[in-house]
């Protein structure tokens, strides 16, 4: 591709309590681009969010971005390079409004000092108000108006997705990493998420990897996809060739492509 690299993964290994959970994975993730991460149950795409985003630590490997080893960093230095991601749970502040949970991604952003937060002054103020900017152009980007003040706990599940994606892009990355975020939606709430990951890309020009098992939707919005099973990468190419890749279709479905 003509496009320059934004994540290089380079060999990463990863091994919890003498298991080994990934071995060896490498590819690039190029600038702009929506890169499907797919594979069976257990094939070991969270872990390696988890690794890109500082939750784990890879035993071995590199995640270059920006210029920078993202494989020793915790995951607040992580978010600070410009790394964002979704989780398959929602994570929200159930107690919290749409508006406040936003904001809460805002918190990197926030300059302003214990004192100055107490007594609401001076730059408090001006902060404040460029925070709330912030977050109503991501309430409107979203459609999510409506729910503006409504408490997280009581938004329909497919809402509550779309809310911790808000949340994620209020920290306005470079690199979005979203983990399954259609999982345990209806066809309309995938069709609408759907459209929003296409907005993301095209209008806001975000690099975004995603882990998905609704191959449909990765069919037909994915740039490139990477297969993984077992904690290895078995195929990388564009949607049409890996999804009809008789390794592919054999670690889904369990048997050898075309046997009876």
């Amino acid at each position: 591709m003509d496009k320059p690299i934004d994540l290089s993964i380079k060999a990463i290994s990863l091994a919890i309590g003498g298991l080994k959970i990934l071995s060896g994975i490498s590819f690039d993730v190029y600038k702009g681009e929506l890169l499907a991460l797919i594979g069976p149950n257990g094939a070991g795409k969270t872990s390696l969010l988890n690794c890109i985003s500082g939750i784990y630590n890879p035993t071995g490997g590199e995640i270059l971005f920006n210029g920078m080893d993202l494989a020793r960093r915790t995951s607040h230095e992580v978010a600070e390079a410009g790394i964002a991601r979704t989780f398959q749970l929602t994570e929200l502040f159930k107690h919290m409004n749409v508006l406040q949970n936003l904001l809460s991604g805002r918190h990197l952003k926030m300059k302003s000092g214990l004192l100055s937060n107490g007594f609401f002054w001076g730059k408090t103020i001006k902060e404040e108000v460029e925070h709330r900017q912030a977050v109503e152009k991501i309430i409107e980007f979203l459609e999510l108006g409506k729910y503006r003040k409504t408490e997280s706990a009581g938004l329909p599940y497919g809402t509550q997705k779309i809310v911790g994606l808000g949340r994620a892009l209020a920290m306005e990355p470079q690199l979005l990493l979203l983990d399954e975020p259609s999982a345990g939606m209806n066809r309309q709430e995938k069709e609408d998420i759907a459209r929003f990951i296409l907005r993301i890309k095209h209008e806001m020009g975000l690099t975004i990897i995603w882990v998905e098992h609704d191959m449909q939707l990765v069919g037909d919005l994915a740039d490139r996809i990477v297969v993984l099973n077992f904690g290895t990468k078995i195929a990388e190419g564009k949607p049409d060739q890996v999804l009809s890749d008789p390794t592919v279709i054999e670690s889904y479905l369990g048997t050898r492509a075309g046997a009876k």
